[in-house]
């Protein structure tokens, strides 16, 4: 297993702190899980969830919502259009996924307010999602 942490940009200069779990090389990477956090939560509190989908092959991508994780404090998102900031963050981090695993399906996690994104993402890019796990949602 290979875990790994780097940052994105967004377009109006948000840092996006993303965690990245992945079985090691050969073992022959079947899909990949990208998780969608709770509010007050982070990304690496999925640890254990991450590890037991590499363990079945699955390579796993989770980032820090604006917000949220060690450095930005507890559940503002942004002055203003936060939610769209929110979901284009998603998007980005959809996009790096798409270049560090070409051709591999994406199953979007989306864990309570995460579950709330992981919809709003959804009705906007209906198209890039191989399937959708909604957890503690209504």
């Amino acid at each position: 297993m290979i875990f790994q942490n780097h940052e994105l940009i967004a377009s109006d200069g948000h840092e996006v702190k993303v965690c990245d779990w992945r079985p090691s090389p050969g073992a022959g990477t079947k899909a990949v899980v990208q998780i969608l956090h709770g509010l007050g939560d982070h990304a690496i509190r999925y640890d254990r969830f991450a590890n037991a989908c590499v363990a079945q092959n699955l390579a796993v991508v989770a980032h820090d919502h604006r917000g949220h994780g060690k450095q930005e404090g507890y559940g503002h998102f942004a002055d203003s259009g936060g939610w769209n900031k929110v979901i284009a963050d998603v998007s980005q981090v959809r996009q790096d996924i798409a270049l560090q695993y070409p051709k591999l399906p994406v199953i979007l996690f989306g864990h309570s307010m995460g579950s709330y994104i992981a919809q709003s993402f959804v009705m906007r890019h209906s198209g890039n999602n191989a399937a959708l796990i909604l957890s503690a949602t209504t």
